[in-house]
Order: structure tokens, then sequence, then C-alpha cells
């Protein structure tokens, strides 16, 4: 049994495929269960629902937030959600609110520190009216002129290099962090868990690599889940987060993180854990709503 747990429609500001393609795209690769986990957004998890409410595959409603934890940003992902809980439309809300505030600051901050960035560039790579990290860090790397600033060097306008500049000078109080509203773990996780919902970190060997007594923080506060199969994950790493999710009582996923021509190598599908029959089963008995 295949299935995705981790995909982004056009819903999210990086991503650009309908839900409706999604799906039928989907049930072409034989996955049974996939999850739309849009960037702070569930605006179209009741579309995919609908839409796939006769065909040969489960729907699972999820949503992808960003996170603060001890100065680092997380990426954790919620499961099985009410999508019409009170508490988590207006944490979603006052993210957005926060992000939207906080555009001309981010690029203010940017320009402060030599780099050229033009804001109808900015704009343009987003394709909601709000961009996300992933934006701005595009609108950098197009720039010849930045090509020998100390932040850029080496880097080229490519996936990789976006993720690679935005650990290394966007994160929590690095030096092109401009602060807007984020939730901390603890907080958002008690969210989630309120919505009915199933917390669940996301691609830890992207933010948490191996530093697992973030895990044992996370745990605590109440995920119920580790995707320790991830496309950029080695085998070594999903095999320690695997352990890691077997050791300590949790369950372990896996996600393609697909986005479309953002992430032209993350292919629907592209990742299955050894047992995904666990991680559905982890997911329906901790949400309320499935």
């Amino acid at each position: 049994m295949k299935v995705d747990l981790h995909i982004h429609s056009n819903a999210s500001s990086d991503g650009e495929v309908s839900v409706s393609d999604i799906i039928d795209m989907s049930i072409k690769e034989d996955l049974k269960y996939i999850a739309i986990a849009d960037h702070e957004s569930i605006d179209n998890v009741q579309n995919a629902l609908d839409y796939a409410k006769d065909k040969d595959i489960a729907v699972i409603p999820a949503a992808e937030i960003f996170v603060s934890h001890k100065g680092k940003l997380l990426h954790m992902l919620g499961y099985g959600i009410d999508i019409k809980d009170a508490a988590l439309n207006e944490e979603i809300a006052k993210i957005w609110k926060g992000r939207k505030e906080g555009v001309k600051k981010q690029i203010d901050l940017i320009r402060s520190k030599g780099l050229k960035i033009e804001e109808k560039e900015v704009f343009d790579y987003a394709t909601g009216d709000i961009p996300l990290l992933s934006a701005y860090i595009h609108a950098i790397l197009i720039e010849e002129e930045n090509r020998d600033h100390r932040l850029v060097h080496g880097l080229t306008n490519d996936i990789d290099s976006i993720i690679t500049l935005s650990r290394e000078a966007f994160g929590v109080g690095k030096e092109l962090y401009a602060p807007t509203y984020m939730p901390s773990s603890e907080h958002l996780i008690k969210v989630i868990i309120n919505a009915g919902g199933v917390p669940v970190i996301a691609h830890p060997g992207v933010d948490i690599k191996e530093e697992t007594h973030i895990l044992d923080e996370l745990k605590v506060y109440g995920i119920k889940g580790v995707e320790a199969y991830y496309t950029s994950h080695t085998k070594k790493q999903s095999e320690m987060y695997r352990k890691y999710a077997i050791d300590n009582g949790l369950f372990y996923t896996c996600g393609s993180d697909f986005h479309g021509s953002f992430k032209p190598k993350n292919k629907l599908g592209c990742v299955q854990t050894d047992n995904n029959m666990q991680a559905i089963e982890g997911i329906y008995k901790y949400s309320r709503n499935l």
C-alpha cells in the first residue's frame, strides 16, 4: 500500500498544482492515502475531500506550519485536523497577518546587509499575495550582483541553495531573520491536538539532524509521530528516525513534499516507509476527526 503524507497544492504560496490534479496524479501512482499539507493553509482541504469522495483514494486533512523551538525553525505537520476549528483558524490567520505586515521589514533588512532585492521579484515568485521565505531567497539569488556577497557566495538559484540560505541566514536569530509572529512548537502542538489532530514533526533530517534531544522535547509537548522517510533524507537518517520512533512509542511517516516545479525531484509517492500501515493506523488512532 503506497501513501504520500506530505503534499503541497496551489494553496501553498510555493505550490502550483490544484488538488483535483494532485488526486488524479496520485491515483495514477497507485497511492491509497494522501495528505494535502499546505503551508499555514487549510483552504484546499475541503475541495480535496469532496473531489476524492467517490474515488479509490483517501485524503487526510492536514497542514504544515512553521514553528519556533528554542531558537530553531521547525516544520510541524498536523494530521486529521478539524478544518473548522476556531482556534486553529485563528492561529493561521495570526501567522499570515504577521507575514503581511512584515514584508517591508524583511526587504529592508535584506537591503541593509548589502544585498540587492526587488520587491516585484519577491511577489512574482509567490503564488499568493504574501510570500514565503523561499520567495525572498529566490529574489536574492537571481540578482547577478549578489553572487560574490559573503552570504550568497557559491550558491545558485536552485532548491538546494534556497534551503541552504534559508537555514544559514534566515533562521531564528540569524542575520536575515526578520521576526514576525510564529507559534512556538509547544503552543502549536496544543492547537493541533485541541483541533482533534495529530502533530508530527516534518523532515527532521533537514532541521534537526543528529540533535535527537529536540525530538525528546517535542515528545514531551505531545508529538505522536516523526516523518522518518523524506525525499532528501539519507538511508542512515531514515533508519535513525525510524528507530527513534519505535523506541519512543511514536509512529513514523513518509512524505514527498511535492510542490510541482518548485521541487522537481519531489515526485508524488517517491518515498515510502517499510510499513505504511503503522503510519495510517497511528494517524487514525489519535485523530478525533477520522
